[in-house]
């Protein structure tokens, strides 16, 4: 598996992650403070990717903006 593979995981757990949290009790769901904590969590490894060279930081992040400024979550990051 080549490092560009590792990024999308990771974007994609933290995706998976934000899904499970709005399942939790004291998580006000799908709020804009729970997305906003999302995207910025993609938003770091847009950066860490995009350090490492990797080709995928675009897609992370055009993902992050995206669901920033649409509410809208991708269901996931594929390359």
């Amino acid at each position: 598996m080549s490092n560009q593979k590792y990024f999308i995981a990771a974007a994609n757990a933290v995706i998976h992650m934000y899904e499970l949290r709005q399942h939790r009790p004291k998580v006000l769901a799908h709020s804009p403070a729970e997305i906003d904590c999302a995207c910025c969590e993609l938003i770091n490894v847009a950066s860490a990717a995009a350090y490492a060279g990797s080709e995928e930081a675009t897609a992370i992040k055009a993902a992050a903006d995206y669901w920033k400024q649409t509410g809208n979550k991708p269901d996931s990051i594929l390359q």
